[in-house]
Formats: structure tokens, sequence, C-alpha cells
């Protein structure tokens, strides 16, 4: 049988359900002969029998957690947050394996729950915007990931995560990417292809080093990297043009780049918890800076240029070696 005759069937199929479903004797008059036929036409159209179907439209319903009066093949977000979370409620394994028949879901939360894998049918959601899938058990990450053209958000900390897939990068509306709390300890350098990301969220993984290629992110304005194992930052840091919060604090990094004075549009940059012996002068190029963290380091000296950061907070509480010279220690910025 070819490609056609497969869609001929299908559609047939389809239209017969729609006959039954629209006929309540012709349902009830089905048989044995016809119930086959009825729950093919039925799989064809929802991805799972019936008696799934009425398994998951009665937990929804029971949860509120759809719009009643729509059929679920039209609903535009569902959140199993709400339920598997606050209400503790146990999601059916069933709603995972047909969550394809929600078609035009545009936002879709999965959290709490003990999947391993992200269900295959959510890379069948064409339409959908942002998809959270914290605080579960997911190890990895399929190359299907890039079947999501719509995709604007995607959250998936909080699980197990070892690595990423080359095709992470190629998601082209991506906005927003959050991985906190997994076990990855590196980006694959297709990360830079990203070119709408805003924000990117890495907070306590296992990072030791960036790619070159982090530095394409051109639109970057957040990015956050609290508690991994870096050690150093790649001279490319300095071309995130838009880039208006840094968070690296509780890393490894013993020196930083020069290239650091680039960043123009800083507003905030967090160096805490740190191995920094020194500070590269160029900081002080950094106009728009308003908080500068560096608390808990092993500085001995600031930069003579931080005379010019007069409107810039500067923390540096836990860096018993160091000793200001007299034209900062009058500053009443630095503390």
């Amino acid at each position: 049988m070819d490609y056609s005759e497969d869609n001929e069937e299908e559609e047939a199929l389809i239209n017969l359900l729609a006959l039954l479903e629209s006929n309540d004797e012709a349902l009830a008059l089905l048989g044995l002969q016809l119930a086959p036929l009825y729950e093919e036409a039925f799989r064809k159209k929802y991805h799972c029998n019936p008696e799934s179907y009425q398994t998951i439209f009665h937990f929804l319903v029971e949860n509120e957690l759809i719009l009643l009066g729509v059929p679920l093949e039209e609903q535009t977000s569902l959140n199993l947050h709400e339920a598997t979370y606050h209400a503790g409620v146990k999601t059916p394994q069933v709603l995972f394996e047909a969550v394809s028949l929600f078609k035009k879901l545009e936002e879709l939360y999965i959290s709490h729950t003990p999947i391993e894998q992200i269900p295959a049918g959510i890379f069948e959601l064409k339409r959908l915007k942002k998809l959270a899938l914290f605080s579960n058990k997911i190890m990895n990450v399929p190359k299907e990931i890039d079947n999501l053209p719509s995709l604007q958000a995607l959250d998936i900390s909080y699980n197990l995560l070892l690595r990423l897939p080359p095709e992470i990068g190629n998601i082209p509306k991506l906005e927003k990417l959050a991985l906190n709390n997994n076990q990855l300890q590196f980006l694959p350098s297709e990360i830079g292809l990203l070119s709408r990301l805003r924000k990117l969220h890495l907070n306590e993984n296992h990072l030791q080093t960036l790619p070159e290629t982090i530095g394409k992110l051109e639109q970057l304005e957040e990015l956050h990297l609290h508690k991994n194992h870096l050690r150093n930052l790649p001279e490319a840091i300095g071309t995130l043009k838009n880039l208006k919060k840094m968070d690296l604090s509780l890393n490894q990094l013993k020196i930083l780049p020069a290239s650091i004075g680039n960043l123009t549009t800083l507003q905030e940059l967090r160096l805490g918890g740190n191995q920094l012996t020194a500070l590269p002068k160029e900081l002080a190029n950094l106009t728009n800076l308003k908080q500068l963290h560096l608390q808990f380091n092993r500085l001995k000296k600031l930069p003579e240029s931080f005379v010019e950061m007069k409107d810039c907070t500067i923390r540096i509480a836990g860096n018993h070696e160091l000793k200001l010279s007299k034209t900062l220690s009058k500053m009443d910025n630095i503390f």
C-alpha cells in the first residue's frame, strides 16, 4: 500500500468515526463486528483508544485542568503542575502517551512526575510556544527537540540531564532556555545558533567551560551560571552586546578576560564565591553597571580605574587580604 492509500484509509476511518459519534443509535448498534473498526478510527484521530481517552478526559475535568466545552484537541494550554504538585494528584500514564491529541497546545507544563523521557508525542505539537518540564527525572533531550518550530520558552530544570543534543541549536524562535539544577558538564557549540535567545539559565550544573560560540548569542540579556565549576571564560563573552545580567557566583574562576569590559549594557555582575586574585581594569568601562558582587574571593587589590565607577555598588566583603588604595577607600559605594 503506498502513501496515498494510507492517507485514504485514515481519512475513511476518521469519517466513519465522525459518523458514528454523531449518531447515538449507530454507536449503540456497533456490536462486535464494527467495534474493532471504531477503535481503529478512534486511534487514528485521537492517538489513543476510547478507554484511555475517557481516563484522560475525566482526570482533566476532575482537576479543572481544561476549559469545559472545548474539545481536547482544541485546548491551547495544559498545566499538569497544578495537579501533580499542589494537589498531589498522580497524572495517568496514558496522558503522557497520548499528549499529541492536544494538537493546538501552545503551553504545556509537566512537573513532579517520575517520567525519565520527554513524551514522544510532544514533538508533534507544532504550535507549542512554551514547554515546561521541570522537577521530573528526565535524563536526556532527544534530537527531535528541533521538531518544535514555534517554541519560544523551554524549561527542563531540576532533572538529571547529562548533555544536550546538537539539535538544541535548531529551534529558531527560542527566547528563553532554562536548564537549572541538572548535571550538564558541557554545552554543544550549536548553542550559539539560538539567534533569538534572550535568557539562558544554567545554575547548579557541572559546567567547567563555555564554548566560544556563546559569543554569538547577540540578543542575550541574561546569563545565569551560578554554582558550576567554571575555571575560565572565553574571550567571546565580550561580544554579548545586549547582556544586562550575568551571574557567575560560586564557580572556580581565577581570572577574567579583558573583553568583559566590552559588556557596556551590563547592569548587574555577580562574581562572589570564586578564586579571583585580581580584576581587569576594563571593568571600569561598564558604565551602566549598578551592582558588582565580589564577595569571598582572594582579591588583594582593586584596579584604580574603579574610581570611575561612582554609580555602581561594589561589594567586597570576605576578601581578607584586600587593601584599598587611599583613593578607593574614600568611595562610599565600595563596602
